[in-house]
């Protein structure tokens, strides 16, 4: 029973890899295409533990986790054995079994909008109906960032910042700096300027969530937190640095509070939002490592160490680097614990942890 259940684990991490939904994976191995790496050929179906959904986030293939035992358990095979339901049902309620992976939509589901097909033709669309009605109309060019394609990455992205992000003091969110860098971009996207009056609300609303948080009021910091993001556009893939900055801040101070709160799972999501649009932030990195460190699991562990490791490296301030570090030692600690359990229930040594935390590390960042 542990042999199947750690060759489910390891059909999850192939069907990320690869980009493929888990039902693929599965039916690869009823047809005798993938060999258990424990056991040698499948002889029998291992235990599948179905949940209720997994809806793709964005075209990438990234997991936005449902989990509804009932659902689950109703559709798992009715002539399996009780101990395979009775591990379906609890691993069908365990997401931490499955993998490390955040959810990347960003603020508000930005990134899914950002990688449909429709992304483009609508912004244009909405580009041409607000000059109608503008008194002073923008040129396309300045509205737009382009983006070349079939380039050298690293010269484009020189080319950028040089170009229009530095002297138009903007910022390319992350989560767009990776689409260039795959080549998944589309050619322009939109530049975006919060007004006057969403930024002073923001503002605003983050003074007041940051005197809760200082009082230890931490669900009313939550709801002021919340207020501050409510004017903000969901679209901020290229804005003005200042403008990036605040909400990024407000994203992070969400993860704290949810800290606070024991809630992991959310200060993660939070983290990983504000991550998106700057992924150097230091504290965010350091928030999703102490929630990722809280849920343990040798997946969120994987991706605490990159977190942390990330923070060291870039040298931001010495309190990071201090606070990082000594997260460090408490997830390589929690590792070596996960590989002594891996070593115990594995049978097959050419499949090993090395193999393993390969697998995890290839979608960490």
């Amino acid at each position: 029973m542990q042999d199947a259940a750690l060759f489910n684990r390891l059909q999850d991490d192939l069907a990320r890899m690869r980009g493929v939904s888990r039902e693929a994976i599965d039916k690869e191995v009823r047809s005798g295409q993938i060999m258990s790496p424990i056991s040698g050929p499948i002889q029998i179906q291992p235990p599948i533990p179905k949940r209720n959904q997994v809806a793709m986030a964005n075209s990438k293939g990234v997991a936005n986790k449902i989990s509804d035992s009932k659902e689950a358990n109703s559709m798992i095979k009715e002539d399996e054995s009780s101990d395979e339901d009775d591990l379906g049902r609890k691993l069908a309620q365990d997401d931490r079994f499955w993998d490390g992976s955040w959810r990347a939509d960003g603020f508000m589901g930005m990134f899914v909008r950002f990688d449909s097909e429709d992304y483009l033709e609508d912004q244009m669309a909405m580009f041409f109906e607000e000059q109608e009605d503008s008194s002073s109309p923008l040129q396309i060019e300045d509205a737009f960032l382009d983006i070349l394609s079939g380039g050298d990455v690293e010269t484009e992205v020189v080319r950028l910042h040089q170009g229009k992000l530095i002297p138009g003091k903007l910022h390319l969110a992350s989560g767009v700096s990776h689409r260039i860098i795959m080549g998944i971009c589309p050619p322009k996207v939109r530049i975006v300027k919060l007004d006057t009056e969403d930024m002073e609300m923001l503002l605003k609303n983050k003074a007041l969530g940051n005197q809760s948080f200082s009082k230890g009021k931490f669900e009313e910091a939550m709801e002021h937190y919340e207020e501050a993001l409510l004017s903000i556009v969901d679209n901020l893939f290229v804005a003005p640095t200042d403008q990036i900055k605040q909400v990024v801040n407000v994203l992070s101070n969400q993860a704290e509070c949810h800290l606070r709160l024991n809630q992991d799972t959310e200060a993660g999501d939070a983290a990983t939002s504000a991550l998106l649009l700057d992924e150097g932030h230091d504290k965010s990195r350091i928030r999703r490592a102490k929630a990722e460190l809280s849920i343990g699991g040798t997946a969120y562990l994987c991706q605490a160490e990159v977190d942390l490791e990330h923070v060291i490296e870039m040298q931001s301030s010495e309190t990071s680097v201090e606070n990082a570090t000594s997260l460090l030692r408490r997830v390589k600690s929690k590792l070596k614990y996960e590989k002594k359990i891996f070593e115990q229930e594995n049978t097959n040594k050419d499949w090993g942890w090395d193999l393993v935390m390969r697998s995890y590390k290839c979608r960490c960042w």
